[in-house]
């Protein structure tokens, strides 16, 4: 034992004359760094867009200045539009309905917010056809998006004057979406007294009617996205 005591004063001895020179610090020696790492910017809210040709294809939408386009773009949005010409809740005639549209072509599971727009083309139909139809397109909605916020907006009115008729589809829709835990905005008077607003066709949102109806839903979509 007194051999290994020995030899290990010895080490020691040895180690402690290994100090730095006088003046230098030892401290200041240069040490390496790990290189920084940024990370990735957010990705935008995904918003899905599902209605009639207000939405989709249709005077004026076809244009960079469509009400969704001018949303998102307001909004730093990813847009996925799904909006359908002649479409509605209930209405088959143009071979799309919402509901059939979203069965075909759902909403991505992440999305954060859903829009469903119109209920023009089913002002024909039964009220209460068109809100179970309404109830149904919900619930597919819920059933592939289950944590996205769900905004129903309609029906629009490109007529100067209302019927009966329209607000009876406008409440039939509310209460549809009330039952779905939806937000809902009632679109039926944005129209009425601005003919200034639709095209030339006397039906469809012309660029000026995009701009108005999109600065009327980018402040409910902006608090949906922000209260997440």
């Amino acid at each position: 034992m007194r051999g290994r005591a020995v030899a290990l004063v010895s080490v020691l001895a040895v180690l402690g004359g290994c100090t730095a020179p006088e003046g230098v610090d030892a401290a200041a020696e240069p040490t390496t760094s790990a290189p920084r790492t940024t990370s990735a910017p957010p990705e935008p809210p995904l918003v899905v867009a599902y209605g009639d040709s207000y939405v989709g294809p249709g005077v004026g939408a076809e244009l960079p200045s469509g009400w969704p386009a001018l949303v998102a773009d307001d909004l730093d949005l990813e847009l996925v539009n799904h909006g359908h010409a002649g479409s509605g809740y209930t209405n088959w005639e143009v071979g799309w309905s919402y509901p059939y549209t979203i069965a075909t072509e759902p909403p991505p599971e992440d999305a954060d917010v859903v829009i469903v727009f119109g209920g023009f083309n089913d002002i024909t139909l039964a009220p209460e056809a068109v809100r179970q139809d309404a109830v149904a397109t919900f619930a597919l909605i819920e059933a592939a998006a289950p944590q996205a916020e769900l905004l129903v907006i309609g029906p629009e009115w490109p007529r100067q004057e209302p019927t009966v008729e329209l607000y009876t589809l406008r409440d039939a829709l509310a209460d549809a979406a009330r039952e779905a835990g939806a937000t809902f905005v009632d679109a039926s008077g944005w129209l009425m007294g601005r003919p200034e607003l639709i095209a030339s066709d006397g039906l469809h949102l012309n660029e000026d009617g995009h701009a108005v109806f999109a600065a009327q839903i980018a402040p409910t979509l902006a608090g949906l996205i922000s209260g997440r």
